[in-house]
């Protein structure tokens, strides 16, 4: 553990800036999304969830705040912080495009919440993941 060391996003201008625009473009796309789907009504029909809504977005909350704690107290100094904060970012934006291209391309099928619409045909083989059911306008 390196004495006093503080994090490069409290430090410095540019990593933290990196760091909050990439939160706030994922922060902003998801509450767009969820406005979508309530504006839509695709979410009133009744959700099949079962609680994994609240489970992943307390993951992500918690992971990020974990993240920042651990951080300010220096419990993990990891060498050379440009380049994990670098991989930190690609990693997330890799994530951010995944996710723009699910909505794209699943278009009017594509929910924040678990929900079979009325159009939906269930295949429960093929598809290249075995033991899955995939849901296909």
């Amino acid at each position: 553990m390196i004495p006093n060391a503080v994090p490069l996003i409290y430090n410095e201008l540019a990593p933290a800036v990196a760091f909050w625009v990439t939160f706030a473009i994922l922060s902003i796309g998801e509450r767009l999304l969820i406005f979508r789907d309530h504006r839509s009504g695709r979410t009133s029909q009744g959700s099949q969830d079962a609680g994994t809504f609240l489970w992943t977005a307390g993951g992500l909350i918690s992971g990020v705040l974990a993240g920042l704690v651990l951080a300010v107290v220096s419990v993990f100094d990891l060498p050379d912080p440009v380049t994990w904060l670098v991989i930190g970012l690609v990693v997330a934006w890799l994530g951010i495009l995944l996710r723009f291209w699910s909505v794209r391309t699943l278009g009017q099928f594509f929910t924040t919440t678990i929900v079979i619409q009325p159009e939906h045909r269930v295949i429960s083989n093929g598809g290249g993941f075995k033991g899955s059911t995939h849901h296909l306008g």
